[in-house]
């Protein structure tokens, strides 16, 4: 299987070439937008870091089909799940599907699977692992393969791949231990002059994020794993390397869900903390 399908990508290319005139003049206005242009960008939770960008007609669904894994991870009941999987309703007209690594709290191959199927210009990017488990996890692989592409990994550099959707794939370090092994992809997303931080399970050391100079990528909403954020230093931390405008808490032990949602925005008020599945931001 070759990594990029190459007319797919040519044809993403020319559906979205109007997102990426506006790069050069996207750094003055991404402020602007998301004054002035309210009920432009929804962003549905979908479960533990699992959302739905949707700007206009252009939709990204990050690490949104995974199925139950562990207790305290929340994630798509069965009907949503189904839903998502048959690009039903609002779940239709998906344009890019990123995964950010292959635990089963962010990534489902069945399930994304299914909606490669079902979502006819629909394209999946991540990383040789997250391929590599949809190659063996997915029955019908071979039907949809030319949807699925690999971005190459290692920690500390990045990657991009003309989709239509700009993006930069961030490869970050899950962490030491049992996580070593695992390829984790942050991702920055412009859609539009939209700017998105999306980091999966990336290590908080400052160390990993240093070689991207994210503090200068104009993040308008950053997912922040919501360990970041429990004191001070950290969210200094998050300030000092991503600059964001927006802060939206995610992988929120569901246990905890409260307590942490009441002491984070306490804590900062640009914080927004996602509790409920199919609760919405709207910008």
């Amino acid at each position: 299987m070759k990594a990029i399908n190459l007319i797919a990508i040519i044809l993403f290319t020319i559906a979205g070439i109007s997102c990426a005139s506006n790069s050069e003049t996207s750094a003055q206005t991404n402020l602007e937008e998301l004054q002035f242009a309210k009920g432009d960008v929804n962003v549905t939770y979908l479960g533990n870091e699992g959302v739905l960008i949707a700007v206009k007609e252009k939709k990204v669904l990050i690490d949104g089909l995974h199925r139950k894994y562990l207790e305290e991870y929340a994630y798509p009941p069965d009907d949503l799940r189904e839903k998502i999987e048959q690009a039903k309703g609002e779940f239709s007209g998906i344009d890019l599907v990123l995964v950010s690594h292959i635990h089963g709290d962010h990534f489902h191959p069945e399930s994304v699977g299914k909606l490669l199927m079902n979502e006819r210009h629909v394209m999946l990017v991540s990383s040789p692992q997250v391929v590599e488990s949809m190659e063996s996890g997915f029955a019908d692989f071979e039907k949809i393969k030319g949807k699925v592409n690999a971005v190459d990994f290692e920690i500390g550099k990045e990657s991009d791949l003309p989709m239509g959707i700009f993006v930069r794939y961030l490869g970050l370090s899950h962490g030491s231990g049992r996580h070593a092994s695992i390829q984790n992809l942050g991702h920055v997303v412009q859609v539009g002059s939209i700017n998105f931080l999306h980091l999966g399970d990336a290590d908080t050391s400052e160390e990993n994020f240093e070689p991207f100079d994210l503090e200068k990528a104009n993040i308008d909403v950053a997912f922040i794993p919501f360990w970041y954020l429990l004191d001070a230093k950290g969210r200094e931390m998050v300030d000092r390397q991503f600059n964001p405008k927006r802060i939206i808490a995610v992988h929120v032990d569901v246990n905890e869900a409260e307590r942490i949602k009441k002491d984070l925005q306490a804590a900062d008020p640009r914080i927004r903390v996602f509790t409920e599945i199919l609760e919405t931001a709207t910008f």
